[in-house]
């Protein structure tokens, strides 16, 4: 590695940790004072335990939350903008060091960062985020503690045999439900199942119908109608809550390749997986968002003449700010399938990289 790599190489790795223990640290103090700390104090909660919880959440904040990709940002601006402002790039650049050249330190940097967020996203992520919901089920009183508190409805649709399946009041703890009515239409026939209760029999590997009715209507016919009563009865589907319940699952808590083979069980059960394919393409397009803040970053750090820190910072902000709106936006959208995810989820990379390639090509 030549002189200038290496010093480029410290500046940008010394600049990279501190921004994100700053971004991390900001968030730690922000988190535990607006939203934490009552449930802290009145649970009395082990500051280890706090502690595991935080830990818990990096993968997630250098991710979802872009903390690494920023970090990127804030780094390349400072460091490049600092060398601008001294006249170190205009002195490589007039000993005969291309710009290309020089890029091949701050290249490294956004490369290594990507590769790491990509295998942490498929490494440590899923495990990681299980046990920070654990501990902020458990201690915290999160989300989850809050909806097993209470029972709520769920539906199923293209079920096997045609069926669908509503829950008005559904424990995804004991794997029980009540108010259960279930409907189905082939061969001229409407069938139609209403319980009192309904719950999974792990023994059997069943679903087992309590206290109901089962009617057959058929509209071709006058709308006679069959009917008896189901005392306890197995329930005429086979999926287990696993496969009932997984699309509905935070898909951070899933790898890559279990997303797909959801996407692959959605897509032959007819269930809609646009949400599940977000997620997919969202996995790589966050993690190519060093190499996107490169792009960008490298020409405008170029430009700066005056302000130094300051300007760098104000620079990161906005431009930061802009693509987590951009991003978050183009998410969602392909979240409800109204846009191929694939072409959503990627549109704000491809449109600040060329934003940045035409930044370079103006530049001085």
């Amino acid at each position: 590695m030549k002189i200038l790599d290496r010093y480029l190489a410290r500046q940008l790795a010394r600049a990279f940790l501190l921004a994100l223990l700053a971004f991390a640290g900001m968030f730690v103090f922000i988190d535990l004072l607006t939203h934490r700390r009552s449930a802290i104090l009145d649970n009395e909660v082990p500051w280890t335990v706090v502690a595991q919880y935080y830990l818990a959440l990096m993968p997630r904040l250098l991710s979802d939350f872009h903390f690494a990709g920023l970090a990127t940002l804030l780094t390349l601006l400072f460091v490049i903008g600092n060398a601008a402002q001294r006249n170190e790039l205009t002195a490589a650049l007039a000993g005969g060091i291309s710009l290309f050249r020089m890029m091949r330190a701050p290249l490294l940097l956004a490369s290594v960062v990507s590769l790491a967020l990509l295998a942490t996203a498929e490494l440590a992520a899923p495990n990681a985020r299980r046990q920070a919901l654990a501990i902020e089920n458990h201690y915290l009183g999160g989300p989850a503690a809050q909806a097993a508190a209470k029972r709520q409805p769920v539906s199923w649709v293209d079920l096997s045999g045609g069926w669908t399946c509503h829950v008005a009041k559904f424990n995804r703890t004991a794997l029980s439900g009540e108010e259960v009515l279930m409907l189905a239409v082939r061969d001229g026939a409407e069938e139609q199942i209403r319980a009192e209760r309904m719950f999974w029999d792990p023994e059997a590997r069943a679903w087992i119908f309590e206290d109901g009715l089962w009617a057959v209507f058929y509209p071709g016919q006058g709308m006679p109608v069959t009917k008896r009563r189901i005392t306890l009865e197995r329930a005429p589907i086979v999926e287990t809550p696993e496969q009932l319940f997984a699309p509905m699952e935070e898909p951070a808590l899933r790898t890559r390749q279990e997303l797909q083979g959801l996407i692959r069980d959605g897509a032959t059960r007819g269930i809609p997986v646009s949400r599940l394919e977000a997620e997919w393409h969202v996995r790589f397009a966050r993690s190519a968002m060093p190499l996107v803040m490169l792009v960008v970053a490298v020409p405008l750090a170029g430009r700066i003449r005056r302000g130094g820190r300051a300007a760098s910072i104000a620079m990161a902000i906005g431009l930061g700010l802009a693509y987590v709106i951009l991003s978050g936006a183009t998410q969602s959208i392909a979240m409800t399938g109204r846009i191929n995810p694939l072409v959503a989820v990627w549109s704000a990379n491809v449109l600040f990289c060329l934003a940045g390639m035409i930044l370079f090509r103006r530049l001085p």
